[in-house]
């Protein structure tokens, strides 16, 4: 019999490293004010408010049952954030503070357990960071934030992916299935469909300049070391450490947008390496659009997910976004196991609301070999996306947006 080593010293450790890193962005920026101030004198033009509100009704039938609730879409969850900017002679450093509005998230739904339609706690705080902007040498984050290959699955074009995207847990990923002679099992809807990609945790994180190469692009690099964060039914992250290259290109009428990442990741106390990557086409003109991801650890399988989608602009209130989609994972829930997902997301922008409606409709089938049989599932996703206006005058005092290379929502 093989024993696993005693995993209490290792969180002890992370625990204190956690909290260390939490504080090192307060730390610095607190030294770092004294300057700022000697060369602002204006708060304002060095603040940036900004931030979301996506409730949705969620609805999911395990074949025998049907559970529905409101919920905050784990897709795109609401946040409220700010960007504060502290000039330095070389460079600047930004500070980013952003909280989720605290919510349930739809991911965190089960057959039997409903989370509280507000819960505060320290999963809340979803950024908690300084960044170091060089000349030469690219960009240093410290704290809380996204690790170098958070997003590398979600380069999507589509307009769609509040309804439907590689992320097949976000909607329904709590729930476990039912097997056919009517029990349920232990194996939920996020067990059987990974994306292994990064997420968000306390971190030390390094991204290259944009390394700009004419007409074939723009790439970027990422780097970075953290710790495993999960709650109860949401892994957070898992990546232990990893790296993430973001390319961006146009050609002619055709936008591009692809991304490829690897990591150490935590599996079940196990160091595993892991492997994910997307790409996206968005013919401009037309609005037909194409998407592929693509991700693998090891020992906990591997998978493939296509989109086709269709984004236009038919009334003037904004864009209607229509795709359909399919998942196929093999091994991820066992040796020998599938998992099959087809999906359609509806999304309709309001431009002078800030505004998105959603409707995305969803079914789940497993299977594994020599094992029992399971019934197949379906969810329903109904919501809207409201996001914050930005207040006049409120703004990143060099003028401009930062690009989000990531897609770290």
């Amino acid at each position: 019999m093989s024993h696993r080593p005693d995993p209490t010293p290792r969180r002890a450790l992370l625990s204190a490293t956690c909290a260390a890193l939490l504080a090192l962005p307060l730390c610095l920026s607190l030294s770092l004010s004294g300057t700022a101030n000697a060369q602002d004198t204006n708060p304002l033009r060095s603040f940036r408010l900004y931030g979301h509100f996506s409730p949705a009704i969620i609805s999911y039938d395990d074949g025998q049952s049907r559970h529905t609730n409101l919920a905050d879409n784990s897709q795109s969850g609401g946040r409220i954030g700010f960007w504060l900017d502290l000039p330095m002679d070389h460079g600047h450093t930004r500070f980013n503070v952003e909280s989720s509005l605290g919510m349930r998230q739809s991911a965190s739904l089960s057959q039997f357990y409903v989370p509280p339609a507000i819960d505060l706690n320290a999963t809340a705080i979803r950024k908690f960071e300084l960044i170091y902007d060089t000349d030469k040498l690219g960009s240093f984050s410290f704290g809380q934030g996204s690790m170098g290959s958070d997003g590398v699955t979600e380069s999507d074009l589509s307009g769609t992916q509040m309804a439907a995207y590689v992320g097949i847990s976000d909607t329904a990923g709590g729930y476990f299935f039912r097997t056919v002679n009517g029990p349920v099992s232990s194996v939920r809807i996020s067990d059987a469909f990974p994306t292994f990609d990064g997420g968000r945790a306390p971190r030390l994180r390094w991204d290259s300049p944009d390394l700009t190469l004419n007409q074939f692009g723009t790439l970027r690099f990422a780097a970075s070391t953290g710790l495993e964060v999960s709650e109860r039914n949401l892994v957070i992250n898992d990546a232990l450490a990893d790296v993430g290259i973001f390319y961006r290109n146009r050609l002619g009428p055709i936008e591009i947008k692809g991304s490829a990442g690897l990591s150490l990741a935590d599996s079940n106390g196990q160091d595993a390496p892991q492997s994910a990557g997307s790409l996206s086409l968005l013919h401009a003109p037309s609005g037909w659009n194409a998407t592929l991801a693509v991700g693998a650890r090891e020992g906990a399988g591997e998978y493939h997910y296509s989109k086709i989608g269709l984004k236009r602009r038919w009334i003037d209130w904004g864009d209607t976004a229509a795709s359909v989609d399919y998942y196929h994972g093999q091994n991820t829930i066992s040796h020998g196991s599938r998992s099959q997902s087809y999906g359609i997301g509806l999304v309709q922008d309001l431009d002078r609301s800030n505004l998105k409606i959603y409707l995305g409709l969803r079914r789940y089938d497993i299977s594994t070999a020599g094992g029992a049989q399971f019934r197949p599932s379906t969810s329903i996703l109904f919501g809207t996306r409201w996001v914050f206006k930005r207040l006049d005058g409120v703004h990143l005092r060099n003028g401009r947006d930062e690009v989000d290379w990531s897609e770290t929502e």
